[in-house]
């Protein structure tokens, strides 16, 4: 074995020796976040105004949304596996909220959601306008529970006009507006 040889086998060692300290370091950070957003965020979730740095997190409760009147409407959940399920869901327009939080919104702005499970999925200013995105708060006549109980809230995000649930947000703890 040629002396060049054995320096590219020692720097590849090195080299994959130091990605998997990194991953081990980058997984051990996610899991300490997760437990965070776990234990604070059963009650309420978070809106950030990503275009105000002096802006602190809004939280809203289920109460706050209560308050600006929830709207029944019937939905069919589609997944990928085929399976689908009507659902009748109580929420408001994400519209209607931003507007009642004081939250100036425009059709150029946009809104991405995280969930506890940590899904993000992004809203346009447009489909916000034309209030096609929900925060639920009811499925059924029945609060939603919490990941923990086996539930998707105690908040979701729907999108009531597309064929498929993929861009729903379940278990939702914070909104950025963009």
């Amino acid at each position: 074995m040629s002396a060049e040889s054995r320096r590219t086998r020692i720097i590849l060692a090195l080299v994959i020796a130091a990605l998997a300290i990194a991953t081990f370091v980058l997984a051990q950070l996610n899991i300490q976040g997760t437990r965070q957003i776990t234990e604070s965020t059963d009650e309420y979730f978070e809106i950030i105004v990503a275009n105000d740095p002096t802006a602190s997190p809004i939280q809203v409760w289920r109460s706050d949304i209560e308050e600006i009147g929830l709207r029944e409407f019937s939905v069919v959940m589609n997944t990928s596996t085929g399976l689908s399920e009507q659902m009748v869901c109580e929420g408001v327009s994400l519209k209607k909220l931003l507007d009642h939080r004081g939250i100036p919104f425009s059709r150029d702005n946009a809104v991405v959601v995280v969930g506890e499970d940590g899904y993000h999925a992004r809203y346009t200013g447009l489909e916000i306008e034309s209030e096609a995105i929900y925060v639920v708060i009811n499925v059924a006549g029945e609060p939603l529970t919490s990941r923990r109980n086996g539930g998707m809230g105690p908040f979701m995000t729907v999108v009531r006009r597309e064929q498929f649930a993929q861009r729903w947000c379940k278990y939702l703890i914070e909104m950025r507006v963009e």
